[in-house]
């Protein structure tokens, strides 16, 4: 068994899957990766009294959710299909610290200390997986906003009304996975691409970064066929040199490695 102040839990639910990693200081002692259940609050309870049982009492649990946060509470979220609030402190009994914020921050703090954050300081890092989220670092820190990016409202010629939670015709409600698996047919991989430069335009507009760096299953799964490239924001710059687009080296854990770098780094202060 460990101190209790040692194990530091990091998790990432995602729309489609969930990942969780159990570490010590500079030791990881069980990792490991599921498809995401409708009831979610059940499983992330269940996977932590399964670890606690194994290797003792865990004192911080760092989640990173596929929406806004705020003090810990999750709004509505497109990939878990909620509509609702949502607080997780009824998931981990008995546990000291908890840390809830959006995945994609907690992803962003990975990409910043082992991908291409260190070669880059201003970095907006967007995931294209069940849903679209997006995050953003200056001067190397990510900085914590309630960024809501994936559901910008973009208009597309030839693109059919996507309905989304209250809106229509955001990006996640077009080029997400859960918006394409809700596609008859074959896809229409040129709309798609054209949809994702137009928010990629806005992102380069809104922030000014050197590099766009892609994840998720969509994202880096067809990468080469609905991302655009640096020539093609190049071309409507209003900025001059248009950000590097690039595809992360990270795996799939990338936001469970992150929760658990967050939770210990100085980026982060206690509430």
């Amino acid at each position: 068994m460990f101190e209790n102040d040692e194990l530091t839990l990091g998790m990432d639910l995602g729309g489609t899957n969930l990942f969780f990693r159990l570490e010590a200081p500079g030791r990881l002692l069980a990792s490991g990766s599921m498809a995401t259940f409708q009831d979610f609050s059940a499983q992330l309870k269940d996977i932590y009294e399964n670890l606690v049982r194994q290797f003792g009492a865990i004192h911080t649990v760092s989640l990173g959710v596929p929406g806004p946060v705020k003090d810990n509470i999750m709004g509505p979220s497109f990939p878990l299909g909620t509509q609702e609030q949502f607080t997780f402190e009824r998931c981990f009994k008995g546990l000291s610290r908890l840390i809830v914020k959006n995945d994609l921050f907690m992803a962003l703090a990975a990409e910043m200390t082992e991908g291409h954050g260190v070669n880059y300081r201003n970095v907006v890092l967007v995931s294209i997986s069940t849903g679209i989220g997006t995050a953003v670092a200056f001067n190397g820190v990510p900085i914590e906003i309630r960024s809501e990016m994936g559901h910008q409202r973009i208009g597309v010629i030839g693109a059919e009304a996507a309905k989304c939670i209250n809106h229509f015709n955001c990006w996640a409600s077009m080029c997400s996975g859960k918006a394409m698996s809700k596609k008859e047919g074959s896809l229409d991989l040129d709309l798609i691409k054209s949809a994702n430069l137009e928010a990629f335009i806005n992102i380069a507009a809104a922030y000014d970064p050197e590099v766009i760096v892609v994840m998720g299953g969509v994202g880096v799964g067809l990468f080469n066929q609905v991302i655009p490239v640096q020539k093609d924001l190049a071309a409507v710059s209003l900025l001059g040199a248009a950000p590097l687009i690039l595809k992360t080296n990270l795996g799939d854990d990338i936001g469970a490695i992150g929760a658990v770098k967050l939770a210990r780094s100085a980026w982060i202060k206690d509430r």
